[in-house]
């Protein structure tokens, strides 16, 4: 056994660290056989994964571009790109959650979270995939954000945004969102690793520091991106509350994907007695506690519209409870949140290594849910005096699956090649020693 001297701060430093720990969990193995998984760990999965998903964005992305110039033509191209854009900003959530729970865990000092704040980091570091595979909606802007179209007429209220939607300005908006959110995972993701290699516990002092001022930038880019990526596709529709509902669905796919690729370790025989039930049920907390964050303001937001009753506000939801959407609009409030909440008030669910993992799975297929939810319609949307009557029917097609997975596979190919390139827990946290022994009392 290696033991650990506590530095003049009250932290305990690893720069000593051996390969065993004695906490009252028992002995603990810090082998590089239980942190670490070699450089070509499941190198098949991973390229299966990434030619599928490269197959998937190819065909849908293919059935716009073959579609033909006619009313029938016009409107499939649309059903593909709209499918397409479903499964970008799902996984732009995903990197953008990671990043969100990372900087949370650092201002906070989660001492706990010194064994599995890694793979949140490891989600982060994909937001330049996310950002890159936006490339083809620029292409295909006019399509997508129809107003961008010079021939298209929105009228006064397009008129009095139109400064805020010119095609250059949109571009240039979400480069610098794409921009913002890499640097402040990169950095957080560099000084993590670097601590692996030197120890410098000043390193740690320095994530916590940035992680501040980095949130405040995360709440407000990730808000304007809301507002860009996703509102902005029906320009008569506005609310304050949707930036808050976008980044409160992305951490919450952040800790869900952090609890999947923890389960996954651990049942591929890594992280034995480094992530423990203690932490599981710390992470159970975090996914009912943005659950219920997602739902607070999914109904606050729902709730002002319908008391207020402006026909340009109430016209998104009113579209969106009809010819089938009314089904998703119900699987959202009973599956999203309902459910997961009275599930996860049970201690022995969030201690469940299985139980826990379906879960966060569940949730993660309820995200997908909400951003077609928010997304889709838009692509059949008809409107009568500039606002938006109807949605058409859900119409569900082969490129709703495509235009899913393609990202979804990809994303997840990447993961794995983030999860190889280093050890799974910050090997040399000051903080380790007290993840190790964490225990709950509540």
């Amino acid at each position: 056994m290696t033991a650990l001297p506590a530095d003049s701060a009250g932290i305990a430093s690893t720069s000593s660290l051996g390969q065993s720990f004695a906490s009252h969990h028992g002995p603990i193995d810090l082998s590089e056989r239980n942190v670490t998984v070699p450089k070509n760990w499941a190198t098949g999965p991973m390229l299966l994964l990434a030619v599928l998903g490269l197959l998937c964005i190819g065909a849908t992305l293919g059935a716009a571009v073959t579609a033909g110039a006619d009313e029938a033509g016009s409107k499939a191209a649309k059903h593909a790109l709209y499918a397409y854009h479903v499964g970008v900003m799902s996984i732009i959530t995903f990197s953008v959650g990671g990043l969100g729970l990372t900087m949370i865990l650092r201002a906070v000092r989660a001492g706990w979270s010194a064994t599995i704040r890694r793979q949140a980091e490891n989600v982060a570091m994909l937001i330049p995939l996310g950002v890159l595979l936006l490339i083809p909606q620029a292409i295909f802007a006019a399509q997508v954000w129809k107003w961008i179209d010079p021939a298209y007429e929105g009228g006064y209220l397009l008129d009095a945004k139109r400064w805020w939607l010119a095609p250059g300005f949109l571009g240039v908006r979400i480069v610098f969102y794409g921009v913002m959110w890499t640097l402040l995972a990169y950095g957080q993701y560099r000084m993590s690793t670097r601590q692996d290699r030197e120890g410098d516990v000043q390193l740690t002092n320095k994530a916590q520091f940035w992680a501040q001022p980095g949130l405040l930038a995360f709440a407000l880019t990730s808000s304007f991106a809301a507002f860009d990526l996703i509102m902005a596709l029906d320009y008569h529709w506005f609310s304050t509350m949707f930036g808050v509902y976008f980044f409160a669905g992305a951490i919450l796919s952040g800790v869900a994907l952090v609890i999947l690729i923890t389960t996954v370790l651990r049942m591929s025989g890594r992280l034995r007695g480094v992530v423990t039930r203690e932490h599981n049920h710390d992470l159970g907390k975090l996914l009912i506690a943005f659950t219920i964050f997602w739902a607070y303001i999914s109904f606050s937001q729902y709730f002002l519209i319908w008391y207020a009753n402006i026909p340009e506000a109430t016209a998104w939801f009113l579209v969106r409870k009809e010819n089938g959407w009314e089904h998703l609009f119900l699987l959202l409030c009973l599956g999203h949140f309902v459910l997961p909440f009275l599930l996860l008030l049970f201690r022995g669910i969030k201690k469940s290594l299985p139980l826990l993992a379906i879960l966060a799975f569940w949730q993660l297929v309820m995200h997908l849910c909400d951003m077609f939810w928010q997304i889709r319609p838009v692509a059949f949307m008809s409107y009568d005096a500039g606002n938006p009557v109807v949605a058409g029917k859900v119409g569900l097609g082969w490129v709703d699956f495509t235009g899913v997975l393609g990202p979804v596979l990809l994303f997840t190919a990447g993961l794995i090649f983030m999860i190889r390139r280093s050890p799974l827990i910050a090997t040399k946290d000051p903080r380790l020693v007290e993840a190790l022994n964490h225990k709950n009392y509540v």
